[in-house]
């Protein structure tokens, strides 16, 4: 029986922080992965956190998990998610009216002036679910 606990990074908005939505998504992420919650180990630290110590973080978990805000990802989300995919790690989008895990195969910008809403897009690869 193989007891390695996979790691996850667990990007979202800032807007969600301490949020109902925050708390449930955890909990049912944390049923497949172990969760590093940056908000709680980097910005409650050190707000003023470079991007080297949040890619750090996801070298360490070679995954991240990501919940959209309004279907979208602000810059931050945005840089932590393509940081993961120049890495080429596994990077899933949490899809909570079906409750499952979708690989995202990319992100574009949609909108660089809007940086905590509507910063960019991501696109799936439906075919592997979690």
């Amino acid at each position: 029986m193989n007891n390695i606990v996979k790691k996850a990074y667990f990007a979202h908005s800032k807007l969600t922080y301490g949020s109902k939505e925050e708390h449930l998504c955890k909990i049912k992420i944390s049923k497949l992965f172990q969760l590093f919650c940056p908000n709680e180990h980097i910005a409650k630290k050190n707000p003023q956190a470079s991007h080297n110590l949040y890619n750090k973080a996801i070298d360490d978990c070679k995954r991240i998990v990501f919940i959209p805000y309004k279907g979208f990802i602000g810059k931050g989300v945005y840089s932590n998610v393509a940081y993961a995919l120049s890495k080429k790690y596994p990077v899933y989008v949490y899809d909570s009216i079906n409750d499952m895990l979708i690989k995202v195969i990319s992100v574009c910008i949609n909108d660089s002036t809007d940086w905590s809403i509507k910063y960019a897009t991501y696109k799936t690869d439906n075919i592997e679910i979690l």
